[in-house]
């Protein structure tokens, strides 16, 4: 017996699938994940459109679109595949008239604001970006407004600390 695993998983085969369907190799493989959901966000997209809006459930259904998920959670690299896969994302909105840039700053995604204006940044877009940055929901609240608003303050200690985190939003 060369190697202590042996003794335990017999000859050191190839793990057992899970009942998911995923094996132990490609849940440590994060670029094949990261595609497998892009994947299935763009279907999902994709067929989102096609659907017809009637029902008050789909309405509920359809409130928040990947992107917005996405940027509310500050997952950046699938906020930028998205705006590079399908350009028009950018300009989805939730039920509250947000946007990508107003739910990220919403939900104090610094992340990806910056992410996505150096997306544009690189593509020379920046008008694009300046369009979006604009924008205001339906209680007429811009950017600014919601990075002003102090009761989602991360829990920071220290006058300096928490004057340094608000000189990164203004």
């Amino acid at each position: 017996m060369e190697n202590r695993y042996e003794s335990y998983l017999g000859n050191g085969g190839e793990p057992i699938r899970y009942v998911s369907g995923m094996d132990f190799k490609s849940a440590y493989n994060p670029d094949k994940v990261l595609k497998l959901a892009l994947q299935d966000i763009t279907l999902r997209m994709r067929t989102l459109g096609k659907k017809k809006i009637g029902d008050p459930k789909d309405n509920e259904l359809i409130s928040e679109t990947p992107i917005l998920t996405a940027a509310r959670n500050g997952i950046v690299e699938i906020v930028n595949e998205l705006i590079t896969k399908l350009p028009h994302s950018i300009y989805e909105v939730n039920s509250e008239n947000k946007n990508v840039l107003l739910v990220a700053v919403e939900n104090r995604r610094t992340i990806v604001v910056e992410g996505i204006r150096k997306l544009f940044e690189e593509h020379n877009q920046m008008e694009i970006f300046d369009n979006i940055i604009q924008g205001v929901d339906k209680k007429e609240n811009t950017v600014l407004h919601l990075a002003a608003t102090s009761d989602q303050d991360w829990n920071i200690f220290g006058a300096a600390l928490k004057m340094m985190w608000h000189f990164k939003w203004f």
